[in-house]
């Protein structure tokens, strides 16, 4: 199979646009699993056509939405908004916030349609994408896999800090990966909630995994970034 046989497919769901990918039927592909996919910082989902693609080749509905102020919805100050430097991460949380409480109503959406089943859904998160996919997973139940890349969970300041709430994650098959030279997104906070994840996943610990390429920063080496993606595609696979 190849990306010629992908059929991409615009739609707005609950209010955010999206871009789904499949092969051949949309609802024998979220049959086998609804896959959302979270794009990075001033990026959009229309840039993740590779990434989707892989996700429908594998046989799954693959979704990318624009994070609010973002792609279809961008804001035309976005740099600017985010750009006050005492002000940036109560912003950028508050963009975090916002697109993750769309998520509950993207998934109704998707069920109206037929295009989601209950206890297949996964979604996945690059950097910004990531901090959404933290949160976002703590809030909606019917995410049963989880794969943030290069993100965050700890946000000083704000109670609502994913990294607070260790307890709320099971059973959520959760797989962070993170870069050990990435300055922009530092891995320790991933790594520490990893650790402190570990007593909650006793029970099925197989479905907690920390992946830290060390060579690599935010930009990831071809190599690093080829790995995560099939480690990725491999917990889909087992827990989606």
């Amino acid at each position: 199979m190849n990306n010629s046989d992908v059929i991409f497919e615009k739609i707005v769901l609950a209010g955010a646009p999206c871009l789904m990918a499949y092969t051949q039927n949309k609802e024998k592909a979220a049959a086998n699993g609804t896959v959302l996919f979270y794009h990075g910082l001033f990026f959009h989902k229309d840039g993740h056509h590779k990434e989707l693609s892989s996700l429908a080749q594998a046989g799954y509905l693959a979704i990318g939405v624009d994070a609010i102020g973002h792609g279809e919805r961008a804001r035309s100050d976005l740099k600017e908004w985010l750009g006050v430097k005492e002000l940036f991460e109560n912003r950028f949380i508050e963009l975090v916030s916002q697109t993750a409480h769309e998520v509950p109503h993207i998934l109704d959406a998707l069920l109206n349609l037929s295009l989601v089943d209950d206890v297949r859904v996964a979604m996945m998160g690059v950097s910004f994408g990531a901090y959404i996919t933290y949160l976002t997973v703590l809030e909606e139940k019917r995410i049963v896999a989880a794969i943030p890349l290069l993100g965050n969970p700890e946000w000083p300041q704000h109670p609502n800090s994913p990294h607070l709430r260790p307890e709320e994650f099971y059973p959520v098959a959760l797989l962070s990966q993170t870069a050990g030279l990435d300055t922009s997104v530092p891995p320790l906070s991933a790594r520490n909630l990893h650790e402190n994840l570990r007593p909650h996943y006793s029970i099925t610990p197989e479905r907690l995994r920390y992946v830290e390429y060390r060579y690599s920063g935010h930009f990831m080496r071809e190599e690093d970034w080829n790995t995560a993606w099939r480690i990725s595609m491999d917990w889909l696979k087992k827990f989606l």
